[in-house]
Protein backbone atom coordinates (compact mmCIF):
# COMPACT_ATOMS: atom_id res chain seq x y z
CA UNK A 1 0.00 0.00 0.00
CA UNK A 2 2.83 2.41 0.81
CA UNK A 3 4.53 1.63 -2.49
CA UNK A 4 1.35 2.43 -4.46
CA UNK A 5 1.01 5.81 -2.74
CA UNK A 6 4.65 6.65 -3.35
CA UNK A 7 5.58 6.80 0.32
CA UNK A 8 7.93 3.83 0.34
CA UNK A 9 11.58 4.41 -0.33
CA UNK A 10 14.50 6.34 1.05
CA UNK A 11 14.76 8.83 -1.80
CA UNK A 12 11.50 10.61 -1.01
CA UNK A 13 11.29 13.06 1.88
CA UNK A 14 8.13 12.45 3.88
CA UNK A 15 8.29 15.44 6.22
CA UNK A 16 7.26 15.31 9.88
CA UNK A 17 4.53 12.77 9.09
CA UNK A 18 7.22 10.27 8.13
CA UNK A 19 8.75 9.93 11.59
CA UNK A 20 7.97 7.06 13.93
CA UNK A 21 8.54 5.98 17.50
CA UNK A 22 9.11 2.33 18.30
CA UNK A 23 6.53 1.53 20.97
CA UNK A 24 5.29 -1.71 22.45
CA UNK A 25 8.17 -3.97 21.51
CA UNK A 26 9.22 -4.65 25.15
CA UNK A 27 6.09 -5.18 27.20
CA UNK A 28 6.05 -3.93 30.78
CA UNK A 29 4.51 -6.00 33.57
CA UNK A 30 5.03 -8.03 36.71
CA UNK A 31 4.85 -11.45 35.06
CA UNK A 32 8.13 -12.49 33.35
CA UNK A 33 6.17 -14.99 31.25
CA UNK A 34 4.19 -12.19 29.57
CA UNK A 35 6.46 -9.14 29.81
CA UNK A 36 10.06 -8.13 29.29
CA UNK A 37 10.54 -5.39 31.91
CA UNK A 38 9.05 -4.62 35.32
CA UNK A 39 7.41 -1.34 36.41
CA UNK A 40 10.74 0.46 36.76
CA UNK A 41 12.13 -0.72 33.42
CA UNK A 42 14.38 -3.49 34.75
CA UNK A 43 14.62 -6.48 32.41
CA UNK A 44 13.23 -9.59 34.11
CA UNK A 45 15.98 -11.98 35.17
CA UNK A 46 18.84 -9.49 34.74
CA UNK A 47 20.07 -7.47 37.67
CA UNK A 48 21.38 -4.24 36.12
CA UNK A 49 19.79 -3.98 32.70
CA UNK A 50 17.13 -1.29 32.29
CA UNK A 51 15.19 0.02 29.30
CA UNK A 52 14.81 3.80 29.13
CA UNK A 53 13.22 4.30 25.72
CA UNK A 54 9.69 4.19 24.34
CA UNK A 55 9.69 0.47 23.62
CA UNK A 56 8.20 -0.21 27.08
CA UNK A 57 5.17 1.96 26.36
CA UNK A 58 2.24 -0.11 25.09
CA UNK A 59 1.05 2.34 22.41
CA UNK A 60 0.75 6.00 21.52
CA UNK A 61 -2.33 8.12 21.53
CA UNK A 62 -3.00 10.51 18.68
CA UNK A 63 -0.24 12.83 19.84
CA UNK A 64 3.52 12.54 19.52
CA UNK A 65 4.78 10.34 22.41
CA UNK A 66 8.13 12.16 22.72
CA UNK A 67 7.27 13.88 26.03
CA UNK A 68 6.03 10.60 27.51
CA UNK A 69 9.28 8.92 26.45
CA UNK A 70 11.32 11.75 28.01
CA UNK A 71 9.28 11.47 31.23
CA UNK A 72 9.86 7.71 31.36
CA UNK A 73 13.62 8.24 30.99
CA UNK A 74 13.66 10.93 33.68
CA UNK A 75 11.62 8.73 36.01
CA UNK A 76 14.00 5.83 35.50
CA UNK A 77 17.03 8.07 36.04
CA UNK A 78 15.58 9.39 39.30
CA UNK A 79 14.82 5.84 40.45
CA UNK A 80 18.33 4.64 39.60
CA UNK A 81 19.97 7.57 41.43
CA UNK A 82 18.01 6.70 44.61
CA UNK A 83 18.75 2.98 44.40
CA UNK A 84 22.53 3.28 44.88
Amino acid sequence: MLRRTGLLGIARYMGPAGTAHALGSLLMGNDPEHSVVDAVGRVHGLRNLYVADGSVLPRASRVNPALTIYAWGLRLGAWLSKEK
